[in-house]
């Protein structure tokens, strides 16, 4: 079995290199000890400017030396693992001269691939003209495996040293323009183009990408699908929307907390028309915007004349307000609160049940029962949502009404507990569906969909039988 001498030169004119040239040099030497194909590996640092001078100091140094496998690393790179041993093992089993390379990207703000093909560059035309063209960003991202190409760049790249048998020195060298302020060729373009005329292959090794670590780290292209354009310009019009809704947040932040003075209601025994008990409601402390008020008191005004609305979190009795006065005068009204506020709530913070919340909250009820003194009336019960779902039969609720804790594990049980007690074709219904926890328990628990959005923050479901109606 024969055996293969090796180097490893570093081209660098600034005589530092970045940690994980480090890194992969320890990988390089661990690998190497006891493999029954390498007899030796040279390590070859060179501090030189320019780089085409440090590139034809290292190709004479392995031909002078006998170096079968010559490696050239940038001092700019991270190497990918296993790149060492799939260059060595490539080389020593091609037949004849080759050259493999890393493929990567330049410096941004363009990050163009550094691997190069041939391209025709015009159609039907006599003599049909070819260039050396770049491939391109999504192109290279696609393909993988071990691919001839045309040509390539030096930033992590393997030869077989006989290839230089075939070229006549100086092996890189820059080519200008006529007042040299600009490159027309670099020195490693300008080798590999004369490598390639003299018959050596140029190998690209697709799955071994290349960081590149200049103004940033500069990697592997990422390919945009269609979809990705699509939800850009979904994710646009979002945004857009967003912008306007902000513009509109102030103004419905206002409405939804203004208090106003209690309209001057005659009483009666019957429901009040909804929007007249949204108008009575509005004089409580709160954060239900009219809007949602109203749509709570239309669904009140269809309950049955024994129906029965559970009320889940009623802090100062805003909402429930617009539910009693629209409500048929014997409907069961049931209302479940700790008044102890929920963490991280500074708005809905109290004081428990003997506290201000809770006494504003019997004061609005007193007032609820002056206005209509034939009903109907409030059960208030005074306790954790779930616990008190206990005490509540299976499939006997119209309506369960959710505006309690708004995080997601208590929202998750608060559906598991009362999504049982609502009856068939009842309805369960809640606020703040754009809060976090409240969005993602809702889609946990029902799944994409299911839930219908009402006005503002309220949402819905309706059930059919004992199932949600998808």
């Amino acid at each position: 079995m024969p055996k293969y001498r090796v180097m490893v030169g570093r081209p660098c004119s600034s005589g530092s290199h970045r940690a994980e040239i480090g890194n992969w040099l320890i990988e390089v030497a661990t690998v190497s000890v006891g493999h029954p194909r390498i007899e030796d590996v040279v390590h070859v640092p060179i501090q030189q400017c320019g780089t085409d001078i440090a590139r034809n100091r290292l190709v004479a140094a392995a031909r002078k030396h006998a170096i079968d496998v010559l490696y050239m690393v940038d001092d700019d790179h991270r190497i990918p693992e296993g790149w060492f041993l799939a260059a060595f093992d490539f080389l020593t089993a091609h037949s004849g001269p080759a050259v493999i390379g890393c493929p990567y990207v330049c410096a941004p703000p363009e990050e163009e691939v550094q691997v190069f093909e041939w391209a025709s560059k015009e159609s039907r035309c006599a003599g049909t003209p070819w260039g050396i063209a770049r491939v391109g960003r999504e192109d290279a991202a696609r393909r993988k495996g071990i691919e001839r190409v045309d040509n390539i760049g030096t930033g992590c790249i393997a030869y077989r040293v006989d290839a230089f048998d075939r070229v006549e020195p100086p092996y890189y060298a820059y080519s200008y323009n006529a007042d040299h302020t600009a490159h027309v060729e670099t020195e490693d373009c300008y080798c590999h183009r004369h490598l390639a005329a003299a018959g050596v292959p140029i190998f690209c090794a697709w799955d071994y990408w290349l960081d590149h670590y200049k103004l940033k780290r500069c990697e592997k292209p990422v390919r945009v699908f269609q979809e990705d354009i699509d939800r850009a310009y979904v994710r646009a019009a979002r945004a857009e929307m967003e912008h306007a809704a902000c513009r509109q947040a102030g103004r419905w932040a206002e409405e939804a907390s203004a208090v106003v003075p209690a309209l001057d209601l005659e009483r009666r025994e019957g429901p009040y028309p909804p929007r007249l008990a949204v108008e009575w409601a509005r004089s409580v402390e709160g954060w239900m915007h009219p809007d949602e008020l109203l749509w709570l008191a239309e669904r009140a005004g269809e309950l049955p004349p024994l129906g029965r609305w559970v009320e889940v979190g009623s802090w100062k009795g805003r909402s429930l307000s617009a539910v009693v006065l629209a409500a048929p005068a014997m409907a069961d009204l049931i209302a479940v609160d700790t008044w102890e506020g929920s963490p991280g709530e500074e708005v809905h913070a109290a004081d428990g049940p003997s506290g201000k919340a809770r006494e504003t909250f019997l004061d609005t009820l007193a007032r609820l029962a002056a206005q209509r003194p034939e009903g109907p009336f409030v059960r208030d019960r005074i306790g954790e949502s779930v616990r008190e779902a206990e005490f509540i039969r299976d499939g006997s609720c119209d309506t369960v009404f959710l505006d309690g804790a708004h995080d997601r594990q208590s929202v998750l049980a608060d559906l598991a507990a009362w999504t049982r007690k609502v009856k068939p074709g009842g309805l369960l219904c809640g606020h703040d569906r754009n809060e976090p926890g409240v969005s993602r328990a809702l889609t946990e628990f029902f799944g994409p969909g299911a839930v219908e959005h009402g006005p503002g923050s309220l949402w819905f479901v309706r059930f059919e039988g004992s199932e949600v109606a998808r």
